[in-house]
């Protein structure tokens, strides 16, 4: 199998990170893996790329799957990677389902997963980059959801922008804007609103309704998907959730050791 991991951006640390510590896990087991740029005529059996954006330029030089690295789900993000094939965030395969709660009781399982707890002051509404591949194809129109939403429940609806690109939506009339973390927004929320943003997966995690329009959400199957359900939000058990999603993402080091690739493999077995 011939493998290739792509550097679009040698600048960017993470992803140097991500194909360096590939292609030593892929060491670990045998198998060789070369570190290259993007070259048209460059054909591989499986590629690593980091994001959609870099997945879609390598495509073309991939024979049968590519690898997705990118930013996990549960904190610190920044210094796990999320690996799966051919596909962002849900639409990605993990082989994950029924996943044994070994990696979340060893890294995750430390009280940051809280009761359920629908009774917040406002619903918050998390906004995504505009243009992100996350959303590239779905149609967002965060006032009529902030006015869709008013219409389903009393509570007010505070607007959390993105906080890496904030105000590329312009001006949403909502009853406020919550400033502060991510953490405490859900913390103080009885619902998170959003298209597929990795909010929900903090949201789930502390204890809060989480209502999803799009699939590529990582708590898809736990989530609302009209907002009517706002007066009444199911509230479904979180642990083989919990389990499952700790075996889409590694530690750096965990990837060098050959332990993310150890799981991967079982596609081509």
């Amino acid at each position: 199998m011939k493998i290739t991991c792509y550097i679009q951006n040698p600048r960017a640390k993470h992803h140097v990170t991500a194909a360096e510590t590939f292609c030593a896990g892929l060491k670990r087991h045998g198998l060789k893996g070369e570190i290259s740029r993007i070259k048209e005529d460059h054909k591989s059996d499986l590629v690593l790329a980091w994001g959609m954006k870099q997945a879609r330029n390598v495509r073309g030089n991939c024979k049968k799957d590519f690898v997705l690295a990118e930013r996990a789900y549960f904190e610190n993000r920044y210094e796990w990677i999320s690996l799966g094939y051919n596909g962002l965030n849900n639409r990605g395969e993990y082989y994950n389902q029924n996943s044994p709660n070994d990696r979340w009781k060893k890294h995750f399982d430390d009280g940051r997963l809280q009761p359920w707890n629908p009774k917040g002051q406002y619903i918050l509404l998390t906004l995504q980059i505009k243009g992100d591949n996350s959303i590239r194809n779905f149609p967002v129109d965060y006032q009529k959801l902030v006015n869709d939403i008013k219409k389903a429940t009393d509570l007010p609806v505070l607007v959390k922008d993105h906080p890496v690109r904030s105000g590329t939506w312009g001006n949403i009339v909502a009853d406020g804007a919550f400033n502060g973390s991510i953490k405490e927004a859900v913390d103080g929320a009885a619902a998170t609103v959003t298209i597929n943003s990795n909010s929900g997966v903090d949201s789930v995690v502390a204890g809060t309704p989480v209502v999803n329009f799009d699939a590529g959400s990582m708590v898809w199957d736990l989530a609302m998907k009209d907002l009517t359900q706002l007066s009444n939000p199911p509230l479904p058990d979180r642990t083989q959730w919990a389990a499952d999603l700790a075996y889409a993402q590694w530690l750096p080091k965990e990837i060098a050791a050959g332990d993310a690739w150890d799981h991967l493999k079982q596609r081509y077995e």
